[in-house]
C-alpha cells in the first residue's frame, strides 16, 4: 500500500485525506459560520492544513506556501514563520503551541520529515525528530508532562514522543488488533490522565491511550455513525472532553464523549460546505468556536459553539 503518493507534501496531504465534509448546527443545515479566514495579497492562504489556538491568535499550517500564518481570532494578519536557509519550512501540515515553554512554536515540516520549533517571535530554536520521521502529519504538546512532544508520525504508523528538548522517548503504536496504522491526528485528553487521542485513519477509527502507550479505547461509532478514514482529532477542554474527529469519507463531523458514545453529527451544506478539509481545532474562551482548516477553498472556517451543543 503506497501511504502518500511521492509529490509535494500538501499534494500528498491532500490525496491521503481525499474528503468534502461540511459543518452545521444538526437542523440548522445551511447556516453560516461566523467568520471566514483567508488571508488578502501575499497573506492569502493556499491549501492550509493544521490548526492551533494560542490565547487570541489562530496559527494556520499554510501548507502550499511553506510557512505558518498567524492571525488574530477576528482574522487580522499578525505574521509568518517560514524559517530560512537550512531551516525553511517545506509543506507543513500541522502546528502547536507550548504554552509551558514561553509559547513555543511547534511546526510540523512535512516535507522535510521534522518538527521544527519557533519561539513566540518567529525565531528558530531547534529541530525535532530529524532523521527519525516519516510523513509526520500533526503535533501536540503534553502541558501535564513536562511539555513532551507527540508527532503523529504516518509513515510509520506510530506517535512517536519527544522531550520538549528533542530528546527521543518512546512510541506508542498499539498491538496486534489495536495497531495503528497511519495515525494522520493527536490530542492532548487533559482532564482524562493526560490520554492521548490519535485519529487512526487507515484503521477507520479513533484509538485511546495513556501516555505511556497503554491501549485505553477504541472509538469508532457503529452503522450510519461509522467512522471512515478519521483524519484529525480535537478534545473539547470544556465539555467533558468530548472529541471532534473529521471523519473525513463521510463528510462531516462526528462528535463522542470521552468514554466513546456517540453524541452529535455535524454537517453542513451549500456555499458553506468545507472541501477536503484537514485540521479541526477548538477556541474554549470564545464560546468554543470550532475551527476548521478549509483546504480546497483556501480557508479556515470559524464557526459559533452553538454548532457543536454541550452534552451532559
Amino acid at each position: 500500500m503506497t501511504m502518500f503518493p511521492k509529490r509535494s507534501a500538501m499534494v500528498q496531504a491532500e490525496a491521503f485525506l481525499r474528503a468534502t465534509f461540511s459543518f452545521t448546527a444538526g437542523a440548522a443545515a445551511g447556516q453560516a459560520p461566523v467568520q471566514s479566514i483567508t488571508g488578502f495579497g501575499c497573506q492569502a492562504l493556499r491549501a492550509p492544513a493544521g490548526l492551533a489556538v494560542d490565547g487570541d491568535r489562530i496559527l494556520v499550517a499554510d501548507t502550499a506556501n511553506d510557512r505558518v500564518q498567524i492571525f488574530t481570532t477576528t482574522g487580522r494578519f499578525i505574521r509568518s514563520i517560514a524559517g530560512h536557509g537550512a531551516n525553511a519550512l517545506s509543506g507543513p501540515t500541522g502546528v502547536a503551541v507550548d504554552a509551558g515553554n514561553g509559547g513555543t512554536v511547534l511546526v510540523v515540516d512535512a516535507g522535510n520529515n521534522r518538527i521544527q520549533v519557533f519561539d513566540a517571535e518567529s525565531n528558530f530554536i531547534r529541530s525535532i525528530g530529524t532523521n527519525a520521521l516519516s510523513c509526520p502529519r500533526a503535533v501536540a504538546v503534553d502541558a501535564a508532562n513536562c511539555s513532551n512532544v507527540l508527532i503523529a508520525d504516518a509513515g510509520t504508523n506510530r506517535i512517536q514522543v519527544f522531550t520538549a528538548a528533542g530528546r527521543f522517548i518512546r512510541s506508542i503504536c498499539g498491538t496486534g488488533v489495536n495497531a495503528l496504522i497511519a495515525p494522520s491526528g493527536v490530542a492532548i485528553d487533559p482532564a482524562n490522565d493526560a490520554n492521548v487521542v490519535v485519529a487512526d485513519a487507515f484503521n477507520h477509527r479513533i484509538q485511546v491511550f495513556t501516555s505511556h502507550g497503554a491501549f485505553v479505547r477504541t472509538i469508532r461509532g457503529r452503522g450510519m455513525n461509522s467512522l471512515n478514514i478519521p483524519t484529525s482529532v480535537a478534545v473539547d477542554p470544556c465539555n467533558d472532553s468530548n472529541v471532534l474527529v473529521v471523519d473525513s469519507e463521510n463528510d462531516r463531523v462526528q462528535i463522542f464523549s470521552a468514554t466513546g458514545s456517540f453524541l452529535h453529527s455535524v454537517e453542513a451544506r451549500g456555499a458553506n460546505a468545507l472541501n477536503e478539509p484537514f485540521g479541526v481545532a477548538i477556541d474554549a474562551r470564545n464560546g468554543r468556536t470550532v475551527l476548521v482548516s478549509d483546504s480546497a477553498n483556501n480557508r479556515v472556517q470559524l464557526f459559533g459553539g452553538a454548532l457543536v451543543p454541550a452534552f451532559a
